[in-house]
């Protein structure tokens, strides 16, 4: 019998690692606390609140769950170069001490690590 690597695309999250946190959760958290929808985030627009919010996301995926810009760019349908940029574009802005970028981020950030991870239970401290 062959084995063979089952694509995310057949079945979604199975490549997921017990740190990661589900992208859906994610998004839709980040959408409803920003009052936008997950379609606004997802969407091909360029208006700056929804580029901000799509490159912050991807500052997060990247540094803290440590995907590469290809997957990051497989969940949001963008080229990697792309994410590259906006991750770099956060990182330089944070560098200058942009306080809009600061904030946004730090929203992002929050709603990131108060969401249940994959493979984690919900703990009642």
């Amino acid at each position: 019998m062959v084995s063979r690597k089952i694509s995310p695309y057949v079945w979604p999250g199975i490549d997921m690692t017990p740190k990661d946190v589900p992208f859906a959760n994610f998004l839709s958290s980040v959408a409803g606390t920003l009052s936008l929808t997950s379609g606004q985030i997802l969407s091909p627009s360029r208006e700056q609140l929804l580029v901000e919010v799509r490159q912050c996301m991807w500052y997060v995926l990247y540094h803290e769950e440590k995907k590469n810009y290809s997957r990051i760019a497989r969940m949001y349908n963008r080229d990697h170069a792309t994410v590259l940029y906006g991750v770099k574009k956060v990182n330089n802005l944070l560098g200058i001490g942009d306080r809009q970028i600061q904030k946004r981020l730090e929203t992002i950030l929050f709603i990131y690590k108060n969401i249940q991870h994959y493979g984690q239970e919900a703990t009642n401290d």
